[in-house]
């Protein structure tokens, strides 16, 4: 207990130092997260373009479930750490119990409702192709929801106490076993696509069990209690004020990118589809930092409220955007200047290679993404931490509104078009969540000090 003890003192110390205790393991554990999703699309596209576009095109299905225990999971973190941070840690046993019960309940509703969804969203997403490869990928995910769930939970249970080594081997844990799994379920026992998928379940039902051990142990600070369990309203309108907003945005995104994959596909086919998502891999794994300073952002500026000290939230979130700016940029120079060399993972086999040059050509127009959407992140998670999480959602659907509208007009013209509206979409939506968080940053900050000076 005593390490965990430091965890917590770590995350109300030193800004920079709270940051980058967090920032730092969660960096480990979305790099070999996203190297999940990642050596899933490398060993899918040894069976050439339909199979790695199956992934591509059911993404929205299982998305939808995964951000929805995400959503909770960051909800419940700002609100335990905002409680750890007023040292109330019976408030943060019962924040973890009401969160844990919530996601029980909506991962097995989440079943019937996302079996009867799935062949829907497939086929508006892929355009109608390969379906029947992309259901096979599917399903998996859809019987295995309440892993899928707990997943995102558990992370963000964690990582509102500090403790971010923990969360990171969990991660790494999963990532390790869909790893080993992939080759043995895809090829050695010839599941195919269906394989691929069983491999990332597996590894999740495997770390959610280690999870549990560690809070049945005692090994963690928060400790939740289901003795005489009742929901409590005003407990989850807490929880809720980041996950409602989050979850529907998360939502909305997954279910907005059928339409714009479906612009895609209607432009270059399967192919163009492949060619899109697999190019944008890159940028995935170039804005782990960014999107590992956003998560930490979230518990460290949450318990410095709660701790009552505005001076460190507006220091942390100056810091997180400079240093998102800087790695970002350098990240981006990475993919420009190797784009050829890195497309090469995704274009052995000979099934592959004619898309060589043009994946080569988007990874290049999408350099600038991981500056701009990282910037973006940045911003959100500051909205979310003080509370204006409808905000961010505002402004997520109006990117997405932009993202469907661009598309639409860049389908008509040819592939590179969509290329570069995806850079002009980052571009407009970062200017917008940076101005609107600085100042909602700024007006808390004037309130803090107005509340103090009157105290």
């Amino acid at each position: 207990m005593a390490s965990d003890s430091k965890d917590l003192e770590r995350m109300l110390g030193s800004p920079k130092k709270a940051l980058f205790h967090m920032a730092i393991p969660i960096f480990f554990s979305i790099l070999v997260t996203t190297l999940q999703s990642f050596i899933d699309g490398v060993w899918c596209s040894g069976m050439g373009p339909d199979p790695l576009s199956a992934i591509t095109i059911s993404a929205p299905v299982h998305g939808i479930i995964a951000s929805i225990g995400g959503a909770i999971g960051v909800g419940v973190s700002a609100a335990i750490a905002r409680s750890l941070g007023a040292g109330n840690k019976q408030k943060a046993d019962s924040l973890a119990s009401q969160a844990i019960v919530l996601t029980v309940i909506l991962s097995i509703a989440a079943i019937p409702i996302m079996y009867l969804a799935a062949e829907p969203i497939i086929t508006v997403s892929g355009g109608g192709y390969n379906v029947g490869l992309s259901l096979a990928y599917v399903w998996p995910y859809i019987i295995c929801s309440l892993p899928l769930m707990a997943n995102g939970l558990i992370l963000g249970l964690i990582r509102s106490e500090g403790a971010a080594k923990r969360s990171s081997a969990l991660a790494i844990g999963a990532a390790v076993i869909n790893m080993v799994l992939d080759p043995i379920l895809i090829y050695a026992l010839g599941m195919g696509v269906n394989g691929a998928a069983w491999a990332t379940c597996i590894s999740f039902i495997i770390t959610s069990i280690i999870a549990v051990s560690w809070y049945w142990r005692g090994r963690l600070i928060v400790t939740p209690r289901f003795s005489g369990f009742r929901f409590q309203t005003p407990l989850l309108k807490e929880i809720g004020v980041v996950t409602a907003p989050m979850a529907l945005e998360t939502v909305l995104m997954n279910l907005l990118i059928a339409p714009e994959q479906a612009f895609v596909a209607s432009c270059g086919g399967s192919d163009g589809l492949v060619v899109y998502v697999n190019a944008f891999r890159y940028v995935a794994l170039v804005m782990i930092p960014a999107n590992a300073l956003a998560s930490a952002l979230i518990p460290v500026i949450s318990a410095q409220i709660g701790q009552g000290a505005p001076d460190k939230v507006w220091t942390t979130s100056m810091y997180a955007i400079r240093s998102v700016f800087l790695i970002e940029a350098a990240m981006g120079a990475v993919l420009f200047i190797f784009a050829d060399q890195l497309i090469g993972l995704y274009t052995y086999s000979p099934e592959m290679q004619p898309l060589h040059e043009s994946m080569v050509l988007a990874l290049r127009i999408y350099c600038v993404v991981p500056i701009l959407n990282g910037i973006m992140r940045i911003g959100n998670a500051i909205l979310q931490a003080l509370r204006k999480a409808i905000l961010s959602t505002i402004m997520m659907f109006f990117r997405e509104l932009l993202f469907l509208t661009f598309y639409w007009i860049a389908s008509k013209i040819s592939m590179e078009a969509i290329f570069w509206s995806l850079d002009l979409t980052n571009l407009i939506a970062m200017s917008i969540v940076l101005t609107i968080s600085i100042s909602m940053l700024r007006a808390f900050m004037k309130k803090a000090k107005t509340n103090g000076a009157a105290a």
